[in-house]
């Protein structure tokens, strides 16, 4: 979503339970988001230093079509999943499907 400077730092932010995901408590960086999925910060740690970073950065970058985030209310929202084209990583999927072939 764009809340942390790197994935690194996104995934301190999660362990630390700086955010939640449809008002529960998420500290798993691998959690899988649905369709429809809010992310809020937590209330208890809304006024610390890292999560008010976080929001102040989201504001100067371009979400993906599939993801929004109003920052007035500090609420992000899974608008849909995200399709091949859409992920901006060098993956080889014929590389994956030999691999598990053998």
């Amino acid at each position: 979503m764009g809340l942390a400077p790197s994935r690194n730092a996104a995934r301190q932010l999660v362990r630390h339970k700086h955010f939640t995901v449809n008002g529960k408590k998420k500290d798993v960086p691998s959690y899988i988001l649905k369709q429809g999925d809010t992310i809020t910060p937590n209330p208890n740690k809304s006024k610390k230093k890292p999560v008010n970073e976080a929001i102040a950065n989201i504001k100067d970058q371009a979400l993906p079509e599939w993801l929004s985030f109003d920052a007035d209310s500090k609420k992000g929202v899974v608008q849909g999943m995200p399709t091949r084209e859409d992920v901006k990583l060098p993956i080889e999927e014929q590389l994956i499907v030999e691999l598990y072939s053998r």
